[in-house]
């Protein structure tokens, strides 16, 4: 895909034209709280397309594919079968995929939060399909960020992003944040290990409802959700009969992580480099 240059007088990709709010609020709305909703940045087809795209990847990719690769599936096996969880770096191998991160509405958002050359951290598909009992264990994304060195910049150069592609809401698998908890720096809320990090802890919940309120935002399709690295966030199982497929993209200033492949650079987006995603080590 050819790179795309960023139009500086386009209200959208200079980051000053969101839907509902102005940009300024939506700032200080992450900064209270760790994580704004900004609703249809995408519309209803173009979501349906996105959808078709993912089944298109998990028919296309095949088991040797590695991380880096792009296509890598993660699988959750239940009673001997294999239900497809996350596919990693899909956009290096799907073009409808990768089309959303060159387009002027998404460089808006993120253009929103950060500045100057960006760097892009992951681009995964979550599927989330009824019946997979997957989880996710309340945690701060921090912990996936090993690059990290400078605690000065989590709040200030680091942003994640999810568009959904289904209607999301608590009964499949919304994902529940407890606002304001950045605030409170590191919390002690995943095992070193990790394991268990996917596996729900409701005490872990109830200690920290005391303290900072929990959400669960309801998406409609093509709706975006922006968070911080430290805003302590989990999701339950999917006990409906809908799917609850979200496209995560990750991005940080590019001063800030000497790894990872660029997103913007010199003013233009720039196709995925996967020579720059680090080898998958955990």
């Amino acid at each position: 895909m050819p790179e795309v240059i960023i139009n500086p007088t386009h209200p959208a990709c200079r980051g000053e034209e969101l839907p509902n709010k102005s940009v300024e609020q939506y700032r200080l709305d992450l900064q209270r709280n760790g994580v704004v909703k900004i609703p249809g940045v995408f519309a209803l087809n173009e979501m349906q397309n996105l959808r078709r795209a993912v089944f298109e990847t998990l028919i296309t990719t095949n088991d040797q594919r590695q991380y880096q690769e792009g296509g890598h599936i993660q699988w959750r096996i239940i009673s001997g079968k294999r239900w497809p969880s996350i596919i990693f770096w899909p956009a290096l191998i799907n073009e409808d995929l990768r089309a959303i991160r060159h387009a002027s509405r998404f460089i808006g958002v993120i253009r929103s939060f950060l500045a100057g050359d960006i760097r892009q951290m992951n681009n995964q598909v979550y599927l989330r399909l009824p019946g997979d009992h997957d989880e996710f264990n309340i945690h701060q994304d921090l912990m996936f960020r090993r690059e990290v060195n400078n605690m000065d910049l989590i709040l200030s150069s680091y942003i994640q992003t999810v568009v959904a592609i289904d209607r999301v809401d608590s009964t499949n698998g919304g994902v529940e944040f407890f606002l304001g908890s950045h605030r409170a720096g590191l919390l002690d809320l995943v095992n070193s290990d990790r394991s268990n990090l996917r596996s729900y802890d409701a005490q872990t919940r109830r200690r920290l409802e005391k303290h900072f309120e929990p959400v669960t935002f309801e998406l409609e399709p093509g709706d975006m959700l922006v968070w911080n690295l430290l805003v302590a966030h989990g999701s339950r199982a999917n006990v409906s009969e809908r799917t609850r497929m979200t496209y995560m993209n990750g991005f940080c200033d590019s001063a800030a992580s000497m790894r990872w492949p660029m997103f913007i650079e010199r003013g233009r987006v720039v196709n995925l480099n996967a020579a720059m995603i680090p080898l998958k080590t955990t």
